[in-house]
């Protein structure tokens, strides 16, 4: 076998000659004089510069293929990250957002959705009306549009003996007895199938399959000051500011149809004079007043049902 040193060109076969030729002082002073070459890129030493020639094509073209897959690797893997990281906040606005479209409608309507037509609290900024409005129809469009159209809804009310014994047992005005009928009629069913909902500047009607919003104070003056109003009344004789439009508000409909609801319901109770006695005995009304049309004037004058009810009849 031959031995070589590189380093002071010397070969031999023998083994021992070649151990004794690197303890010599010959080989230790070539080790020290002689030049090294380094790889600049994997810093391996060479003894000759042929050596690291032929080495350093190898170890480039190895280098840059390395690069090249690391450069797709960090490059894929930006991508990825971007990808995931813009896909997690789109997500998060998207939560954040509706969460706070939500909590912001419910928040309105725990605070404003109330069973009574409160049309003298009136507080709050046109701006503040707006936005708020804005809010409620988001949620009722989004949580309530499967609820029925307010006149339908109306149609299949059914009432008994004891709501009319509650209208005309009250110690209270007969407006706002009906009223409160209505309102327990109302807040039996579940709030996504209510046909109305009410807030101090503005009610929320289900008419047409849509959501329409009409303002209490343009429905009080309609109710309360154009009692005889119909489709194709003449409106040359009421004030300018009583003229919510020409033809009657949805409201205004609601509440006449309530009141022939309420005595159709009850009208055997009407022609049945011994029953009537037996409804009205003890009540505020009183037996002796059997006489059907101040029964229906007093218990069926829709145009006084919904206005405010601390207002006396």
């Amino acid at each position: 076998m031959i031995r070589t040193c590189e380093t002071c060109k010397y070969t031999t076969k023998v083994k021992s000659s070649y151990d004794n030729h690197l303890k010599s002082k010959r080989h230790q002073t070539n080790l020290i004089n002689k030049p090294k070459y380094e790889c600049f890129i994997c810093n391996n030493i060479f003894i000759t510069q042929s050596g690291l020639y032929k080495h350093k094509r190898l170890c480039i073209a190895k280098k840059q293929t390395s690069d090249a897959e690391k450069i797709k690797e960090i490059s894929e893997f930006r991508e990825k990250i971007r990808e995931e990281v813009s896909e997690e906040l789109r997500e998060k606005i998207k939560e954040e957002v509706s969460e706070e479209i939500r909590k912001e409608v419910r928040e309105e309507l725990r605070n404003e959705i109330i069973t009574e037509l409160n049309v003298n609290n009136m507080n709050i900024t046109n701006n503040n009306n707006t936005t708020n409005n804005n809010h409620i129809h988001i949620y009722l469009n989004t949580h309530c549009n499967d609820a029925p159209n307010i006149l339908d809804a109306i149609k299949k009310l059914e009432f008994t003996e004891n709501d009319f014994r509650e209208i005309t047992n009250r110690s209270i005005p007969l407006n706002l007895a009906m009223y409160n009928l209505f309102e327990q009629k109302l807040t039996e069913l579940p709030m996504e199938q209510r046909s109305l909902h009410c807030v101090p500047s503005a009610l929320f009607v289900r008419d047409e399959n849509q959501w329409k919003e009409e303002n209490p104070t343009e429905v009080k003056h309609q109710i309360e000051d154009v009692e005889s109003f119909d489709d194709d009344t003449d409106m040359e004789d009421v004030p300018v500011e009583m003229r919510p439009g020409i033809k009657k508000m949805i409201m205004t409909k609601t509440t006449e149809l309530f009141g022939d609801k309420v005595y159709d319901s009850c009208e055997h109770i009407f022609t049945d004079k011994k029953k009537l006695d037996s409804v009205l005995t003890g009540t505020r009304i009183g037996s002796n007043c059997t006489n059907r049309a101040f029964l229906v004037e007093n218990t069926t004058k829709s145009n006084k049902l919904l206005i405010t009810p601390s207002t006396s009849t």
